[in-house]
């Protein structure tokens, strides 16, 4: 299976996790059904899956993320049944960042559509020290929910050369 942890790294990971938890797997064989039954209601893979996304795509984590016995460490420590409930590797990650991007625009959209004020774009243009230039577009409005300023930043776009105005009026033409 494409993805899949190759057979000595499953038997590293499960030593990893072996030593986390110590003697937990003897005393897990002595488990309450009441309690498996408990635990696979509380994991909400949905949720889980959204999680997962947010780290990778916020604090720009590797796809690989998902392959680090530590993670599963984690989250073994918190549900001992997620194991046999979360069916996730490396290789679902592109659909689950597509699905959450889209999720998150369509909530955006709805919010720039029921602002109670004007929504103000701000461009910003800069010269990283490798000399690659950006362009930053934000949007700025007042939430209709919170009546609070938000500030979304919906676009970042990499220029190589020149940013003259030229350019820049092209790169917002689709």
């Amino acid at each position: 299976m494409k993805g899949a942890p190759s057979g000595a790294q499953t038997i590293a990971n499960q030593a990893i996790i072996n030593e986390t938890f110590g003697g937990e797997g003897e005393r897990q064989r002595e488990r309450d059904i009441l309690q498996e039954k408990a635990l696979v209601s509380a994991i909400q893979l949905p949720e889980f899956n959204e999680a997962c996304a947010r780290l990778i795509a916020i604090r720009n984590l590797p796809h690989t993320l998902l392959d680090w016995p530590e993670f599963w460490a984690g989250i073994l420590a918190v549900n001992y049944m997620g194991k046999d409930m979360i069916r996730v590797c490396r290789k679902d990650v592109p659909q689950l960042l597509r699905r959450a991007f889209t999720r998150h625009k369509k909530a955006l959209a709805q919010k720039l559509q029921s602002s109670l004020s004007w929504i103000l774009f701000s461009i910003d243009m800069w010269t990283a020290p490798s000399k690659t230039d950006y362009q930053a577009v934000v949007a700025s409005w007042v939430d209709a929910e919170s009546m609070q300023a938000e500030t979304a930043h919906l676009s970042l776009r990499e220029f190589r050369g020149n940013h003259g105005d030229e350019q820049q009026a092209l790169s917002d033409i689709p």
